[in-house]
């Protein structure tokens, strides 16, 4: 069992039929990944946990693995996904004997970004016009597996980074000026 956590709506049921739910690839260590997973059987399943009522959703299913523009026509700004087709699933109330305390919440993980699915978000909330834009200036090799990249903002788009934000990057080439945008 694999165990995934990120924002509230990180798993979604695909909204045009209501039966295949979307999981976004997030590596995480390296050690537990679902698309490895789903490539070696072809049956999945995921248990769901409310943690302020202790009740467990399971599902079963058929999993598919999806790579990049299969993703992000589901999921735009996301590149790997496993969706799967529900056969089957079991709601169980008042299973976990743990549970959060009353009156809080659960912070979600500055780590996470959000996943809006495409056929509830309309493209120009995702893309806005006034997006920064930066040029990758310079790769430092740390080891042969970590490298440290260094970044040049656009002066007209000033960039405010919080600790622990993520950055959802898109490149493009510059025809003008024969580098890699991001």
């Amino acid at each position: 069992m694999n165990y995934r956590r990120s924002r509230k709506g990180f798993i979604r049921a695909m909204p045009s039929d209501g039966r295949t739910v979307g999981l976004p690839d997030f590596s995480g260590n390296r050690f537990m990944t679902s698309l490895g997973n789903i490539e070696a059987t072809p049956f999945a399943s995921s248990t769901i946990v409310s943690f302020t009522s202790g009740d467990d959703l399971y599902l079963t299913g058929q999993p598919t693995d999806l790579y990049n523009q299969d993703v992000q026509n589901l999921i735009p700004l996301q590149n790997a996904l496993t969706t799967v087709y529900i056969r089957g699933y079991n709601y169980i109330s008042d299973t976990l004997p743990v549970r959060q305390r009353p009156n809080t919440t659960a912070q979600a993980s500055p780590y996470s970004p959000p996943i809006p699915l495409a056929e509830e978000t309309p493209h120009s909330i995702l893309f806005r016009h006034n997006a920064a834009t930066a040029l990758l200036t310079r790769i430092d090799l740390d080891s042969p597996t970590i490298a440290t990249l260094t970044w040049e903002a656009s002066a007209s788009t000033p960039l405010t980074v919080v600790p622990g934000q993520a950055a959802i990057m898109t490149s493009h080439r510059c025809s003008a000026c024969a580098s890699t945008k991001t």
